[in-house]
């Protein structure tokens, strides 16, 4: 649904199934309807990664690109959701009520 969706299916098809629940956790936690419809957009992603021949798939060569570069895009994708969550926190702790 959203770019970083683009970026993790470099890394891995398969990190759509680590991180939709982790949406839903975080939805419980924060209550924030932005994360549960992120959720659930990303469900056709998660659908596509069963049946190859959906529609959302990507080619094959998309994900042939070398182990390196695999490394690189998660070490950076992890870096920026992780100060994207302690920021994202840290405002919603300065808020008042």
């Amino acid at each position: 649904p959203l770019d970083g969706g683009r970026i993790t299916a470099i890394i891995s098809p398969k990190v759509w199934w680590a991180g939709v629940p982790i949406l839903v956790g975080l939805f419980f936690w924060i209550t924030s309807p932005m994360l549960l419809l992120i959720a659930i957009l990303a469900l056709p992603h998660l659908w596509s990664t069963i049946r190859k021949d959906s529609a959302m798939a990507m080619p094959d060569r998309y994900y042939d690109v070398p182990a390196s570069t695999r490394w690189n895009y998660a070490f950076y994708y992890l870096g920026l959701a992780g100060y994207l969550g302690i920021m994202s926190y840290q405002t919603h702790r300065m808020l008042p009520g």
